[in-house]
């Protein structure tokens, strides 16, 4: 990502308060021709593209935010990630005055247009696709448009959970229960969540002077019946583990543990299991589904401070980390 010209480099270089420029690209007739004709002339020379949220933020037309999210269907308003972190933004915006436009990621929608109108004053994006973030969202964010994801990518603001860590805590529990063995349930690796997941599954294998074993792994498991039918179809193939770690998330977890209730494998005595997200479903799974959690609540209030700050100061903030913890149940001894 490039570094977008602000106002606050105009007017250090015009020799004028920032407050002197924020009136030239609102018009404001309080401003002298000679001094106008400077700023403009220097915008035009530096390319700079006029913050269409600042001057709804002058002039009070918004004080909304869009929330773009990248799955937006029925089955969507089931997932933790969208839930808490929803329920998180609608709270945060709420203390501080703001509100809320729910949108649906689409690559034939024009994201420009809500800013050009008025519409929003920024936008907060749910997600982790590498090819929407550079396609869509970074050349939006160089025109000047305030944005951030809540997902992680090296050149947009973000905010995002440290997978790596909490696939680790996971890893290392099984290890510790002397299971070698580990049936890896990820999700696809065009998300770079899961590949910071994966990423730690190798390097625990890799310490662990443990080779990779192709028919343990498995990407792009998502829901509880592809979980169900791969563990059916890996017994009745013989494929021998002692653990399953379900990295993308909690449900073909779930669908893992009938499946070895109806083989007689008992969970956690011959196979131990641990999920991701530690959803409603982890709490009412048989047996109870030990899991990572993530603080998606806290990725929603803190996505909101972190684009209201943008809006305001006119500087991408900071990227921002937070921790996840394991929740241990039945299903992990």
């Amino acid at each position: 990502m490039k570094k977008r010209i602000t106002q606050a480099d105009i007017a250090k270089l015009a020799n004028v308060t920032r407050q002197t420029v924020s009136l030239v690209v609102n018009n404001d007739p309080r401003v002298n021709k000679d001094t106008r004709n400077k700023i403009l002339q220097l915008m035009e020379e530096l390319d700079y593209s006029p913050n269409v949220t600042a001057r709804n933020l002058a002039s009070k037309q918004s004080k909304c935010i869009g929330y773009h999210f990248f799955d937006l269907e029925r089955a969507t308003f089931n997932q933790p990630l969208f839930t808490e972190s929803l329920a998180g933004i609608y709270f945060r915006t709420n203390e501080l005055d703001y509100n809320i436009k729910l949108y649906r990621l689409n690559p034939d929608q024009d994201y420009a247009a809500s800013y050009r109108s008025g519409e929003i004053d920024g936008a907060i994006f749910v997600t982790y696709d590498k090819t929407t973030v550079e396609d869509e969202l970074i050349p939006l964010l160089d025109k000047g448009f305030p944005l951030i994801i809540i997902g992680n990518h090296p050149q947009i603001p973000h905010v995002s959970i440290d997978h790596e860590a909490g696939s680790r805590m996971a890893l290392n529990k099984l290890f510790k229960t002397k299971r070698k063995n580990i049936l890896y349930l990820g999700g696809g690796l065009d998300f770079y969540s899961n590949q910071q997941k994966f990423k730690a599954y190798q390097k625990l294998l890799k310490e662990s002077n443990l080779t990779e074993k192709k028919e343990l792994i498995h990407h792009t498991v998502y829901r509880v019946d592809q979980g169900y039918d791969l563990v059916k179809d890996l017994l009745a193939k013989g494929i021998k583990f002692d653990a399953i770690f379900s990295a993308a998330a909690d449900l073909p977890a779930v669908g893992a543990c009938r499946a070895l209730a109806e083989s007689d494998i008992s969970v956690p005595d011959d196979v131990s299991v641990i999920g991701y997200d530690n959803s409603v479903y982890a709490q009412f799974s048989t047996p109870p589904l030990s899991s990572i959690a993530s603080p998606f609540y806290e990725m929603g209030r803190t996505a909101v401070e972190m684009i209201i700050d943008f809006i305001k100061n006119e500087e991408p903030p900071k990227p921002i980390y937070l921790n996840p913890e394991l929740v241990l149940r039945e299903s992990c001894k």
